[in-house]
């Protein structure tokens, strides 16, 4: 058995949007396949829905909402800069002793990183719901929303984190081919559920085009 911690940086105990229900399949996928599977989460507001919820307090929310269009890059300095916060979340990840760190997007890497060799240097898991780099650019150029160092800031974090995972997880195959050019070491495919499976996978299987299933992918670290 794996033990697996799931770390977001949003609430996915009652998944209604397109994040949080891609991470809550995974997560219910890696239990059903008999992986021990803890999840810890930070987000922003006060309703704390389990133990190992990390809520940011009204000072940190108000620091965010300052910066509209850069919280989520901003993330990994508004829980450090509340030390006793930060310390509780590592606190907890050290003793939960993952094998491997599901993490989903780029957005706490930089803090996460920090903290490898005090929770036992356990494999990482890059969880990507899209290139966030490319959809920030994309932004930009449509809105005129986005500044250029917010994009420079989420390409530097995503490309860093999808160097040092031990596996990347994408979307789709245009996303993981994207991926490895950036150098990931290893990456899976796990599509959305609103795309028609491949002819090749049964519609039931749970399994990503090529045949491979994340839970499979995670038994290799076992």
């Amino acid at each position: 058995m794996v033990a697996v911690v799931q770390l977001t940086h949003f609430s996915t105990r009652h998944p209604v949007f397109g994040g949080q229900r891609r991470s809550a399949a995974l997560r219910a996928a890696l239990s059903a396949s008999g992986h021990m599977v803890s999840l810890v989460e930070t987000f922003g507001w006060s309703e704390r829905l389990a133990p190992d919820d990390y809520c940011y307090d009204a000072t940190q929310i108000a620091w965010l909402s300052r910066y509209p269009d850069e919280a989520e890059i901003r993330f990994p300095a508004v829980i450090e800069n509340r030390s006793e916060f930060a310390l509780a979340i590592a606190d907890r990840i050290e003793v939960l002793k993952p094998d491997v760190l599901w993490i989903e997007q780029p957005y706490l890497w930089p803090y996460q990183k920090k903290h490898l060799a005090r929770w036992g240097d356990p494999r990482v898991v890059y969880s990507s719901h899209n290139v966030e780099w490319l959809v920030r650019q994309d932004i930009q150029a449509d809105r005129s929303r986005m500044r250029q160092h917010v994009v420079s800031r989420v390409k530097r974090t995503e490309l860093d984190f999808v160097r040092a995972a031990d596996l990347v997880v994408a979307v789709t195959h245009e996303e993981a081919a994207l991926f490895e050019r950036a150098g990931a070491q290893s990456v899976l495919v796990c599509g959305n559920g609103a795309h028609p499976p491949p002819s090749s996978a049964s519609p039931t299987s749970g399994r990503a085009p090529g045949g491979r299933s994340g839970s499979t992918a995670i038994s290799r670290f076992s």
